[in-house]
This record gives structure tokens, sequence and C-alpha cells, in this order.
């Protein structure tokens, strides 16, 4: 992004489904559930491998929500 190819935007989302059966003996359980992810996030190239990143992540499962923010920097070997 941009003339020096030095920003990434990152954009993302899905959902999952899993559906799980036991069954031992006479007994039987089953259990179905599914959550729903997204994330947003900011990469810079500033200086030879290092990089700044800002993201954050919202995550839904059954009843539960919640979000989560990340700032750092990293470097690429």
């Amino acid at each position: 992004m941009g003339d020096e190819k030095r920003n990434l935007v990152k954009i993302g989302a899905g959902c999952n489904s899993v559906h799980a059966y036991a069954e031992a003996q006479a007994n039987s359980a089953s259990e179905s559930f599914g959550d729903v992810r997204a994330f947003i996030g900011y990469e810079r190239a500033f200086n030879g491998n290092w990089n700044f990143l800002i993201e954050t992540n919202y995550l839904e499962i059954e009843d539960s929500k919640g979000a989560q923010a990340n700032i750092g920097v990293a470097y690429h070997f």
C-alpha cells in the first residue's frame, strides 16, 4: 500500500461450527457450539526488517464476547 510499499492493512472474519458426539454402552452425549471471529490491523515497515503493528481481534462464542488489542514491534528474520 502506498508508493513505498511499507504499509499493510489486514481485515478478516470467519466462523466455526463444532458438533461433538460420544457414546459408551447405553449412554450418549452430544454438544454443539459455534464462534464468530473478526480482526482488523495495520502494519508499517520502518527500518530494515523492523515493523510496527497495531491490531484488534473480536471473538464471540455462544453467550461470551471478547475483544483484544495488540500493539507491538516485530523483527523479520
